[in-house]
C-alpha cells in the first residue's frame, strides 16, 4: 500500500517502552515462537489487547520507533483500516490515513500499558497471556 501521510511507521507510548523488549523476551518460545516476536507482531498483540478492552491512551509523541510501515502486509493494512472504521462514525476515516494512524496507535498504546502491567503483576506471564488469549477467543 502506498501511504499518503509523511509518517514513515508507528510510535510507541514512551511512557511504556521499555516493555517492548520485556515482552518480546516473554514471548519468545510462545505457542509456536522459537524466535523473539517482531516489532510489528508486539504490535500488532498490543493492538488487539487495547481495542479488545476498549483500551486507549494519547496518541504518542510522533517518533517513528514502532514497526515501519515498509514491513506491513496487505493483511496488516486490512487490520489497520478495520480498527479505524469500527472506531470511526464514518467510512471518510479511511481518506485520512493520520486520523486512521492515530487510532490505531492509540489502542496499541493501551495494550501495551495492560501489558507492562500484567509483565509487573504476573509471576508466569506466559500462562497469563495465554489465559487472557483463550478467554478473548472463546468470547468471538
Amino acid at each position: 500500500m502506498t501511504v499518503k501521510s509523511k509518517r514513515m511507521g508507528f510510535t510507541w507510548d514512551q511512557e511504556y517502552k521499555y516493555a517492548v523488549d520485556e515482552l518480546k523476551a516473554s514471548l519468545k518460545g510462545f505457542g509456536e515462537l522459537k524466535v523473539e516476536p517482531s516489532n510489528l507482531e508486539i504490535f500488532l498483540l498490543c493492538l488487539a489487547f487495547g481495542q479488545s478492552t476498549g483500551t486507549r491512551r494519547q496518541v504518542p509523541p510522533r517518533k517513528t520507533d514502532g514497526p515501519r510501515f515498509e514491513v506491513l502486509g496487505p493483511e496488516h493494512w486490512a487490520l489497520v483500516k478495520s480498527v479505524a472504521l469500527a472506531e470511526s462514525d464514518s467510512s471518510s476515516i479511511l481518506l485520512n490515513e493520520d486520523q486512521a494512524f492515530d487510532i490505531v496507535e492509540e489502542f496499541a498504546a493501551g495494550g501495551l500499558m495492560l501489558l507492562a502491567q500484567a509483565l509487573a503483576s504476573e509471576a508466569n506471564f506466559q500462562a497469563w497471556i495465554q489465559s487472557e488469549l483463550l478467554k478473548w477467543a472463546d468470547s468471538k
